[in-house]
């Protein structure tokens, strides 16, 4: 310490690190801790710097053994901290590990280069104090006790800081990493300024912020507008605080711009609510704001809810800056800013809207426009009023929301070497929607709840002074599609709502994160699989089984599905894809699959340049229009479409929504196969002649509690098939009392039960209840 770096603010840090490891380590970002086995990193550390300090060649081994180092047996290892300046970069190579010999003898098993490793530091404080710690590249680290956690910054955000309260004298830092064979991190220890400082208030730029829309001009003059651009009526910013203080602290937000001054418009910026801009000591918060463009002549109440000012594209981009002030008492101090800048963009060119998530979060999604007969960018009259589907579009790693949805233009093969002739962007009759949400699975978990948030949203996403000049959004009718991460994605949502999907087109979709790329797969290397018991194994692969995709296919039936992948894809192999469309097939599945030769994971030009490519060629808009019909209205026959029966496969009645009407809600087993088969009967007793008239589902379960009907799917063909007949009857049913309350009525078997009979749009809640010895003579089940 006498030779280290000063911090500032009485702050000294060593010149070094000292990093013990690697061990294996599991797929997730933390594992069980091999030094546990010796007492734990502290005292494993304690026994270091004493055996340090008696000197000998032999100070560094330790008696930890890992399988990555050649001999086994586990030393100290040194770390330099790179630059001059404290707070520098620390760069981490295991010694002695041979990598090549190791994925070699492990059949190529890139995943063995996953370990973890602590590195450990001392540092000395000169006058006790509230300090700021920040460690990159960790998902936590810990001062002092490792039983405290501080929270790391595993992204590099720049944002995920710590505050906490140092005595004098000398402290330790401990840093949990995980890496791949090798990695650099920083970590750095400040003293934070006194009490209640307005300099402890730390704010960051929102990551993103929703656009401004304007009817454009035509697809031959894409960026041109033809009315004002408008702001949604829902329009959000997430603006990160972060409050390095000792106290709690409620934060104000007013939005301030120059550019609209004289303009009897003005930019407001506020809280969703007082509890959302309450910060906690050490905390760091996204506080949503919901934005508005008001007028200031004459009171225009209604203006301020809906956001029907618009501004001249004289004004675009709209620029402001959010001011933040700390509110105390009756008094607020406005200390810091951060500058705001709207995109202005029409609806022959994709726009951002933001929204509320599912968990309160505010999120971002893109869209596009449909694009109308004969060119047309406003609808006029009752064209206005019909409702249009919703292209679903997920993404792939490291791919922006607008780039998916841009992905969705092409140019006309007379004009595809025409630099002039400008991109046609989006689908005929359907909205394009590409939502988004940070994660490494993304499209599974809260990404999954997050793409039908977005969905919900798109609707609200259109500024009400537009929407008479554009169709309404279907979100009912809906093709799920993607491309790599997102290809998956269209698997799994699709298979999870499928009475939403009209079709679902996936493009080079793998089946299974645990059988893709270089993840570590479930307990392969974690350090818990050798210690855990089967059945807790069970519980925790359980967990994430909903997630794929092929136990799920059985769900699509009925669904028309595209899948495509290039034959040179080294992303994601041909080989998932052939192999979910052979298990789709095997459930009768229409599947459309196409290996297109010579392409690799992605491609913008398949048979002519700027044609579409993987996501927007010909084959893909011609399954998009076969998929939402000539004028854009058509619905899925859910009766028709599934022949002579057909299957509900849940896991998770949380993720799962219903297929045919049916939906579970309960099972007697959490997180075991659930099933639900459905068969109809036509007509009489073996008739089959007219597939369309459907009399009585029968609904066969496994492991299902409870589940919900909503007879408006099912009784559909009835309602249409049977008016002004004579009331159905089936001699399958001869003995028992068919008699439907209404001419409209369908039926329903459950489990072998009597009829029940239910009229279009009525739902029915059925339980089944747990049998007792009691009751077990006298019925069976009890419904």
């Amino acid at each position: 310490l006498a030779q280290g770096r000063g911090g500032g603010g009485g702050v000294v840090f060593p010149t070094e690190w000292n990093f013990l490891g690697p061990f294996p380590v599991g797929k997730n970002e933390l594992d069980g801790d091999p030094v546990a086995s010796v007492g734990g990193i502290e005292r494993e550390y304690d026994r270091w710097m004493s055996k340090k300090k008696k000197g000998g060649k032999k100070s560094r081994l330790t008696s930890l053994t890992s399988e990555y180092k050649t001999g086994g047996l586990v030393s100290w290892q040194t770390l330099q901290i790179s630059g001059s300046s404290f707070g520098g970069e620390v760069y981490v190579s295991p010694k002695n590990v041979d990598w090549n010999r190791l994925i070699l003898s492990l059949n190529w098993s890139t995943e063995s280069e996953e370990v973890q490793g602590w590195a450990v530091a001392d540092f000395h404080v000169d006058e006790k104090g509230r300090f700021m710690v920040y460690c990159e590249s960790a998902v936590q680290c810990f001062v002092d006790d490792t039983k405290r956690i501080l929270t790391g910054d595993m992204f590099r955000s720049g944002k995920m800081k710590n505050s906490i309260d140092l005595e004098q004298g000398p402290h330790r830092i401990y840093i949990p990493l995980k890496f791949k064979a090798q990695t650099k991190f920083r970590c750095v220890v400040s003293r934070v300024k006194g009490a209640s400082n307005p300099q402890n208030i730390q704010v960051f730029q929102p990551l993103f912020q929703p656009d401004l829309l304007a009817i454009s001009k035509g697809i031959r003059h894409p960026e041109s507008p033809i009315s004002r651009y408008f702001l949604a009526s829902s329009s959000f910013v997430s603006l990160p605080v972060l409050n390095l203080d000792g106290k709690w602290h409620q934060v104000e937000v007013r939005a301030s711009s120059s550019s609209l001054e004289g303009k009897s418009i003005q930019m407001l910026a506020e809280p969703t609510s007082r509890f959302a801009a309450r910060v906690a000591p050490g905390q760091l918060s996204a506080i949503p704001l919901r934005l508005r463009i008001i007028s200031t002549a004459g009171g225009k109440k209604k203006s301020e809810k809906l956001n029907l000012e618009g501004i001249n594209s004289s004004l675009c981009p709209l620029s402001f800056k959010l001011v933040v002030g700390l509110q105390d008492n009756s008094k607020t101090e406005w200390n810091s800013e951060v500058s705001i800048s709207l995109r202005c963009r029409t609806t022959r060119q994709s726009f951002i809207f933001t929204f509320l998530d599912h968990d309160a979060t505010v999120q971002r999604a893109a869209a596009i426009a449909p694009l109308l007969p004969g060119g047309a960018e406003a609808c006029e009259g009752s064209g206005c009023e019909r409702s249009l589907g919703v292209v679903l579009s997920q993404h792939g790693t490291g791919v922006d929301v607008s780039m998916q949805a841009d992905s969705y233009k092409f140019k006309p093969k007379k004009h595809a070497k025409n630099d002039r002739f400008p991109y046609i962007f989006g689908v005929k009759h359907a909205w394009v929607l590409a939502p988004t949400r940070f994660g490494a699975h993304n499209w599974e978990y809260t990404g999954f709840r997050s793409a039908l948030a977005a969905l919900e949203a798109l609707g609200d996403a259109i500024p009400v002074a537009l929407r008479p000049l554009l169709p309404r959004v279907d979100t009912s009718r809906v093709v799920f599609a993607g491309h790599s991460m997102g290809g998956h994605g269209a698997w799994h949502i699709a298979s999870h709502v499928p009475d939403r999907a009209l079709a679902v087109a996936s493009a080079a979709g793998w089946i299974k994160k645990e059988h893709y790329g270089d993840s570590n797969r479930f307990f392969v290397h974690d350090v818990g699989g050798s210690y855990v018991d089967p059945k807790l194994k069970y519980v925790l692969e359980a967990t994430f089984a909903e997630h794929n995709a092929d136990f799920f296919a059985g769900n699509l039936r009925g669904i028309p599905v595209l899948a495509r992948v290039g034959s040179e894809d080294k992303a994601v192999p041909p080989w998932e894809v052939r192999r979910i469309v052979r298990v789709l097939r095997s459930h009768g599945v229409n599947v459309s699959f196409s290996e297109l030769k010579g392409k690799e994971h992605w491609w913008w030009d398949t048979k002519h340049g700027n044609d579409g490519g993987v996501l927007n060629d010909r084959a893909m808009r011609n399954f998009f229009a076969e998929s939402f019909g000539a004028d854009g209205n058509r619905h899925r026959n859910v009766s028709g479409d599934e022949s002579s029966f057909s299957t509900l496969v849940v896991v998770n009645p949380a993720s799962s929504g219903s297929k045919m009407g049916v939906r579970v809600l309960q099972q007697h087993v959490p997180f075991q196969n659930s099933k639900v088969k459905f068969e109809f009967f036509r007509g009489e007793k073996g008739d089959t002649s007219n597939t369309r008239r459907v009399e009585v589902v029968s609904l066969t379960t496994r492991n299902v509690r409870r589940m919900r009907v909503d007879s408006r799917y099912l009784c559909t063909e009835i309602n249409n098939n049977y008016q002004n007949q004579e009331t159905p009857r089936n001699k399958l049913y001869q003995n028992q009392d068919p008699t439907p309350t209404s001419s409209s009525s369908c039926g329903f078997i459950v489990d072998g039960s009597d009829v029940f009979w239910l009229n279009p749009g009525k739902i029915a809640h059925l339980c089944q209840y747990e049998r007792t010895r009691k009751k077990q003579a006298d019925s069976q089940k009890q419904r």
